[in-house]
């Protein structure tokens, strides 16, 4: 058994991801959340909240970033 009331009396969250792994379980589903995410996303009728963007060579500054867990959206790392 999980511990969740000691977890939460410390402070710490449980983040799950298993809408997304439904989703590679059933193609026909992925298909459709990919269609509609591209669509949404090209009319700019979902747009993306980004945090900060930081550049690899300050991927250390990123990662403390987002140990502070004060971020507000996405934290993006530009490669090029």
């Amino acid at each position: 058994p999980l511990p969740i009331f000691t977890m939460f009396g410390k402070g710490l969250t449980i983040k799950t991801f298993h809408v997304v792994w439904d989703l590679y379980r059933y193609h026909d589903r992925f298909k459709t959340a990919v269609e509609f995410l591209n669509d949404k996303l090209a009319s700019k009728v979902l747009l993306p909240k980004i945090d900060r963007v930081f550049p690899f060579s300050d991927i250390q500054s990123a990662y403390c970033h987002l140990a502070s867990n004060s971020q507000i959206g996405k934290i993006l790392i530009q490669v090029k």
